[in-house]
């Protein structure tokens, strides 16, 4: 089989929108989610399994209520999603 060893692949999962979009679409997510977990919502910005994936790279914790995400937690989950690093 291939063998691909040193590989850095960054990904842009939402590419048709640029940081300042999404960080609004993150926001007003947010706003809705209120106090549900962001587990329960993370379905709506990427496929949950990819998405409980961003949130455990971003160090956010699946049970956090929505309403207690801060600014700096959504900002690293934007990044996150704009620039994935898979390194193999």
């Amino acid at each position: 089989g291939l063998s691909i060893e040193g590989l850095k692949l960054n990904i842009d999962l939402k590419p048709a929108l640029d940081e300042e979009t999404l960080d609004k679409r993150l926001i007003r997510e947010f706003k809705d989610g209120g106090t549900k977990e962001i587990q329960n919502i993370i379905g709506k910005l990427a496929p949950i399994n990819l998405g409980k994936v961003l949130l455990y790279l971003s160090k956010i914790p699946l049970n956090i209520k929505v309403c207690d995400v801060t600014k700096e937690m959504r900002k690293t989950l934007l990044k996150t999603i704009k620039n994935l690093r898979i390194i193999s």
